[in-house]
């Protein structure tokens, strides 16, 4: 993997820490699939690919973040136990001391946002909204891997926005309609409804 994605996770972590000082390292993963996701969308282009597995025990899986987690901890800057991850002070400090013009502190100002909308939400909601996700459970059926480009939430998200245009919703502001969008089309779409 990247130094990029090493650095979402460790912005990403630091983020949750100003929140709350634990976090499942399967939640963990659940927040950077819907980050890269909504990343393709917002800047039109994917800086950075992720490919997605599922597991049968433990749902959506991130092709080489549990090789990225232990070197995190082998170089101290996180502690595990079990599924349970703590940012240790290495952690908090490099956050702490990121300067504020560099490009590093601008991607946390919108890892921040977005950590803190997904975090108003409960775990539960956000992992239904993976693990019903069509191209995750046709994956998990299929046995294939699923990619930012080719899933079916990138699909909804242009569709949704396509459907808001005439709106006065900010391309960023989008995010918070779209997870309700997206929540309540799986809803319907086990009840056999459609979503206007």
């Amino acid at each position: 993997m990247s130094d990029s994605f090493r650095e979402t996770i460790l912005l990403f972590v630091f983020s949750i820490s100003q929140i709350r000082k634990k976090i499942n390292i399967n939640t963990l993963q659940r927040y950077l699939y819907l980050y890269y996701i909504t990343g393709q969308f917002l800047q039109e282009e994917v800086k950075s690919e992720v490919t997605v597995y599922t597991d049968r025990h433990f749902g959506i899986k991130i092709s080489g973040f549990s090789e990225e987690i232990d070197r995190l901890v082998a170089t101290d800057f996180l502690s595990r136990e079990t599924t349970i991850l703590c940012p240790n002070a290495k952690l908090v400090n490099w956050g702490n001391s990121l300067s504020p013009d560099g490009l590093s502190a601008e991607k946390l100002k919108e890892i921040q946002s977005f950590v803190n909308l997904l975090t108003s939400y409960d775990d539960d909601t956000v992992f239904s909204l993976l693990f019903e996700e069509p191209s995750v459970k046709s994956a998990k059926n299929r046995n294939i891997e699923v990619s930012v480009s080719n899933s079916e939430l990138s699909e909804l998200l242009n569709t949704f926005y396509d459907s808001i245009t005439e709106q006065t919703i900010e391309k960023y502001d989008v995010l918070s309609h779209w997870l309700n969008f997206i929540i309540q089309h799986i809803q319907n779409d086990k009840r056999g409804e459609t979503v206007d």
